[in-house]
């Protein structure tokens, strides 16, 4: 499968029993774009994601991300370093303060970009000595995008990035979408709704795996 995609699938499939979640999904994505991935609730995104990142295996078909085979262990922990996913629960550590989380995450990348982080860090209004577990449901969204944005992926991939978060939010995370593959990262995201999206430049890729 050579392509210069940063994401290929050729009849993708996950099925759980008689029940396909994702059915021969072929996905082309190109490099330095934004793709929405979109589909009702229960299209299979989560899935095909999680398939792309090595977190559930195919049932059959093919999959590569930045060149990278899904289905090949080592091959998958070498496309992770340069892969940024921000689930749809946003999962974080609530014992920990905002500040903290930021340290936290810091100290695993070599090329952290502080400076991106401080600056989201106060656009968002995150507070940083609140812990995480208080936090709303907007803010931990916005707390996620900042620990992934801040790590200068190649690829970020978001399932349904916009949930809990109000109309200047969104906008604002559109914003930091067009900055990031200004420039150079690669972004497709899950989406249940277009958002504002007619005034950006976004290829649309649509699921429709879920048995009907």
């Amino acid at each position: 499968m050579m392509n210069t995609a940063v994401i290929l699938t050729r009849d993708l499939t996950k099925s759980y029993g008689r029940v396909a979640a994702v059915h021969e999904l072929n996905l082309s994505v190109g490099p330095n774009r934004i793709t929405a991935f979109l589909g009702q609730n229960g299209a299979g995104k989560s899935t095909t994601i999680k398939m792309l990142l090595g977190m559930v295996r195919p049932t059959r078909g093919e999959g590569m991300v930045l060149g990278k085979r899904i289905n090949d262990a080592e091959e998958n922990r070498e496309m992770g370093r340069k892969v940024a996913y921000v689930a749809e629960d946003k999962p974080l550590y609530g014992y920990m303060t905002v500040e903290q989380t930021i340290r936290f995450a810091s100290s695993f990348y070599a090329d952290w970009r502080a400076d991106l982080a401080g600056r989201l860090r106060d656009e968002y209004k995150l507070p940083p000595r609140q812990k995480v577990k208080t936090l709303s449901k907007g803010m931990r969204t916005k707390l996620a995008l900042l620990l992934a944005l801040a790590r200068r992926p190649e690829l970020l991939i978001l399932d349904e990035p916009s949930e809990g978060l109000d109309p200047v939010g969104i906008e604002q995370l559109l914003q930091m979408l067009v900055a990031q593959a200004a420039e150079g990262a690669a972004i497709f995201f899950s989406s249940q709704r277009l958002l504002k999206l007619s005034a950006l430049q976004v290829t649309f890729a649509f699921s429709t795996a879920a048995a009907s």
